[in-house]
């Protein structure tokens, strides 16, 4: 029988809080990446020292940890998350990452900051980097689920043969990525009509065609129908099949119309 062993690390980041920013007798040369991993909660630990590498007390004061996204233009905000203080008298603080905060966020290296706020309304710096910089490396990581994509927006009264027997456009099944059985799943949102909601009928279509090399006298076959009457709460549906393409078409629409569809696969 295999045996695997499994640790469960609490990693400890130094912070240096210091007005000695001139002769300064500890300059830090290498300064290690955070780690967050998605799809669970993180906990981030910090160790608040001066410049002669001495534990401070921080009881009088409150801490804030920023994420920022410096590829963008703006240098956006992801997020900002207030720290526990764990020993006020020997400087240990924590931040805690729920994993919902990295749901749409993508892969990769970031930059954090930690901003110290005094009793009087002083916001001080403080070191998280080497040579007194200010900001540090975080490395956002897949943990225990899939990476995120977006779901694909449909609107079937708007892009092809709008009326009360239109269609969506075709989107890929990716049947190169996917097992038996296949999960697909979409939410439709209805626009109310005159009287009332949407009525009406969706149906599900796809086509086991090349829909990259062939563009017409593709086959389609139905795959689900869905009737609806005076329909106007959001609607979550679910089928599987592996399909080289699929799209939904609404018709005999008496009243309302499907406003928007999202597919994702």
């Amino acid at each position: 029988m295999q045996s695997n062993s499994i640790y469960l690390y609490q990693n400890k980041t130094e912070v240096q809080l210091s007005d000695n920013t001139t002769n300064r007798r500890n300059i830090v040369v290498y300064a290690s990446n955070l780690i967050l991993h998605k799809d669970v909660d993180n906990a981030l630990f910090f160790q608040f020292k001066n410049s002669d590498q001495r534990r401070i007390p921080i009881g009088n004061m409150d801490f804030c940890f920023v994420v920022y996204d410096e590829r963008t233009t703006s240098k956006q905000i992801l997020f900002e998350l207030p720290m526990d203080i764990i020993d006020a008298t020997t400087g240990a603080a924590c931040v805690r990452v729920p994993e919902q905060y990295l749901y749409t966020v993508e892969t990769g290296k970031y930059s954090y900051a930690i901003t110290a706020l005094e009793l009087d309304g002083t916001k001080r710096p403080t070191y998280v980097d080497d040579n007194l910089g200010m900001r540090g490396v975080v490395d956002i990581k897949l943990g225990a689920g899939p990476e995120f994509t977006s779901s694909n927006i449909l609107v079937p009264d708007l892009l092809i043969d709008a009326g009360p027997d239109s269609r969506t456009e075709v989107v890929s099944g990716l049947t190169q990525v996917h097992e038996n059985h296949s999960l697909h799943t979409i939410i439709v949102k209805f626009a109310d009509g005159d009287t009332a909601g949407y009525t009406g009928n969706l149906l599900i279509q796809a086509t086991m065609d090349n829909i990259i090399q062939q563009t017409v006298n593709i086959t389609w076959f139905d795959v689900q129908t869905e009737s609806y009457t005076d329909q106007e709460d959001n609607v979550t549906l679910n089928f599987t099949g592996i399909f080289n393409g699929v799209r939904f078409a609404q018709t005999s629409a008496t009243d309302g119309t499907i406003s928007e569809i999202q597919y994702r696969f």
